[in-house]
């Protein structure tokens, strides 16, 4: 795993980068059941009511979760249990604590963080940690001793309020090739430093730990997290079995559905991991101490309509489904409102019998994006409640998407070929420059050389897009030993981009989209911190 992880350390989400497998994680009891037959059954709840934390229910954390000299673990003297006000009512918490580089060592009871033993299992035995001088750059989180399977996760707290520090919920499942992991990360990977960063959660869905496996989504919330107010984060995971709906994995803040996963959905019980810890990419840790607070924990089960008990009855089928109008890479849908004996929680959109996007239950229309040009897509649409029951389809339609109109006007980056012998326009940041006898088909080539805490990165702000057209971000990019290297694009809020650790020169394609009204994007190219060497790109396009 530590092999694969030095790869892949761009994401460095909280439970991939764990040392070991979570058979070995102390204190791991029986598993609870994959599923229930009832829908809303409580699997597991706390509500952090009393003086201490439930090691019935929770392993007070002690790891070190990357690899990163920088991050000095998470630690259990970072945890407590008391009351706070919310509002004029006094709530009991879990205090999650955060300390920074501002933290005074020197201070009584001063506490220490940890670096893992290599190789050393199980997580959280406390032979397999080396004691540190230092408290800086320290988290604090908690595990359950059961795992659980698909089921609906609900976590109620209030995120850390300054960056230097990923605020996150996780579960996490690896043995031999089983894997599981499900992330909610405040904030999102990539965005830590950034002016707008409170706005931002990475939500992502792993069966395997490599890229080729994972589903990143990088999701502007549109409003901080940071607020000093409690919020709810919700994912609905279904597994695909009989009754338990599409397989997916549907992200929720505060009851409002804001991304789904249809691609690498997991499907083995996982511990669930909730609280913080010093992730080297969510900031710049200047401050003392800062809390998270945990109000409460729930999983419940989102029930089988083929076993007795709970809901049983399906919404009614969507009426009237059609499509208004459609570009090369998008189809905008509406449809008739379902009903249902207790209420209609969602709307699935179909291609055959393909997943393309889900919706909440009040919303009756969407725009499908991302498709592909001169493409038919068999559409229909299902309603579901929160017992998991689907309605039957609505009427089928048949909408085929334009052709490509390749955005026109040729390639939009400037000096993508670097053969200026600089980086004008491009905006960089880190150890960057433009070196000779490096080229594809020039001379030229930039060189992008991160470090343990530093990330080099270029961005240019394109402009003139045409509204609706479709472009695609392409790159050489190459490694020189085991980085990675990444093309990507920002368009309207929405963070996508590709990599790759290849040696030699490789074409790399970042998933097209739609260019938005006001005709601008944003392009990178971006070699992530908490890993060294050179890596090299020439020829970005957009067209």
């Amino acid at each position: 795993m530590g092999t694969t992880f030095a790869r892949r350390l761009r994401y460095a989400s909280a439970a991939a980068l764990l040392i070991a497998s979570a058979t070995a994680l102390s204190t791991v009891t029986a598993t609870a059941p994959a599923h229930a037959t009832t829908a809303g059954t409580v699997l597991f709840y706390d509500d952090f009511n009393g003086t201490s934390i439930d090691t019935t229910k929770w392993f007070p954390g002690l790891h070190q979760v990357s690899t990163s000299s920088s991050d000095n673990g998470v630690i259990p003297e970072n945890l407590s249990v008391h009351t706070v006000d919310d509002n004029g009512t006094s709530i009991g918490v879990l205090d999650a604590v955060a300390n920074g580089d501002q933290y005074d060592d020197s201070q009584p009871g001063a506490v220490k963080g940890v670096h893992k033993i290599a190789g050393c299992t199980p997580i959280g035995d406390p032979s397999c940690y080396t004691r540190l001088n230092t408290g800086q750059r320290t988290g604090g989180l908690v595990w359950t001793n059961q795992r659980f399977g698909p089921a609906r996760y609900e976590i109620r707290m209030k995120n850390l309020p300054l960056n230097g520090g990923c605020s996150c919920i996780w579960n996490y499942y690896e043995n031999g090739s089983d894997y599981t992991e499900i992330d909610s990360e405040m904030p999102a990977h990539g965005n830590g430093t950034g002016s707008d960063w409170s706005n931002w959660a990475g939500f992502n869905t792993y069966t395997a730990p490599d890229d080729a496996h994972a589903t990143y989504m990088n999701t502007n919330l549109g409003a901080a997290q940071n607020d000093g107010n409690f919020h709810t984060y919700r994912w609905d995971w279904y597994d695909g079995t009989e009754g338990n709906g599409a397989k997916r994995i549907e992200f929720y803040v505060d009851g409002v559905l804001k991304a789904t996963s249809t691609t690498n959905i997991p499907t083995l019980p996982a511990q669930l991991w909730v609280g913080n810890w010093p992730a080297p990419w969510s900031g710049n840790f200047a401050y003392a101490s800062q809390h998270q607070y945990i109000d409460w924990v729930k999983i419940t089960s989102l029930g089988s309509t083929t076993s007795g008990g709970g809901d049983t009855t399906p919404p009614t089928a969507p009426t009237s489904l059609a499509s208004s109008t459609h570009t090369s890479s998008t189809i905008d849908l509406s449809w008739g409102a379902s009903t249902d004996n207790v209420g209609v929680t969602g709307y699935t959109i179909y291609n055959g019998s393909s997943v393309l996007a889900t919706v909440n239950g009040t919303t009756t229309s969407t725009q499908l994006t991302g498709l592909s040009a001169s493409t038919a897509y068999n559409l229909t649409v299902k309603a579901s409640d929160a017992a998991g029951n689907f309605s039957a389809a609505s009427n089928a339609i048949t909408v085929t998407t334009n052709s490509s109109s390749g955005g026109g006007g040729g390639d939009k980056v400037v000096n993508g070929d670097f053969e200026t012998a600089s980086f004008s326009p491009w905006t960089c940041t880190g150890q960057v420059s433009v070196v000779a006898g490096q080229g594809v088909g020039g001379s030229y080539a930039a060189q992008l050389t991160p470090s343990g805490t530093v990330t080099s990165k270029c961005t240019q702000t394109i402009t003139g897009l045409t509204p609706g057209a479709t472009y695609a971000l392409s790159a050489r990019l190459r490694v020189t030993g085991t980085e990675w290297i990444y093309a990507g694009d920002i368009v309207g809020g929405t963070q996508t981009e590709k990599g790759t650790n290849a040696t030699s020169y490789t074409t790399v394609t970042v998933p097209a989209f739609t260019a938005p009204s006001n005709g601008t994007a944003q392009v990178y190219i971006s070699a992530w911190m908490q890993q060294t060497g050179a890596t090299y790109a020439d020829d970005v396009t957009l067209q």
